[in-house]
């Protein structure tokens, strides 16, 4: 995400051609946006936290590490990339078992199911958005 200020469309065509997914052209001084960031960082409560280890396929939470099945770690890795957003069952369906259709919702329900088992209170970060999908919350 880039963030700039004035009305220069070329920077804004810059940015986004080397790899922004984003541009947001700012209306305030920068000096308030950064006042503002740091006072919502200083309020922000801890917030449900891992790191995915794509080398060893293990979640590292609080200093502990967990082995995950690969359809585990698959789900994990899409909601993180995903992080904020609610990501269709149907999608990860297709993402864990592909189109062979080998899924059903309730496959889907028991790998939540034993994540949220494994990684104990950093679980409930998987939240379910009932008749859509899940998603990690940011």
């Amino acid at each position: 995400m880039v963030l700039y200020a004035g009305d220069d469309l070329a920077q804004e065509i810059v940015a986004l051609e080397a790899g922004a997914d984003e541009c947001i052209r700012l209306d305030v001084d920068y000096r308030y946006l950064v006042a503002r960031l740091r006072r919502s960082n200083e309020l922000r409560t801890p917030s449900h936290s891992f790191v995915l280890d794509p080398l060893t396929h293990q979640a590292v939470v609080a200093e502990r590490r967990f082995s995950l099945s690969p359809l585990e770690f698959r789900f994990l890795l899409e909601l993180q990339r995903q992080r904020g957003r609610v990501v269709a069952h149907a999608h990860l369906e297709r993402l864990l078992w592909g189109d062979a259709g080998a899924s059903s919702r309730e496959s889907l329900k028991h790998v939540v199911h034993r994540l949220r088992l494994r990684l104990e209170g950093e679980g409930g970060a998987i939240t379910a958005v009932a008749g859509v999908g899940y998603m990690l919350r940011a």
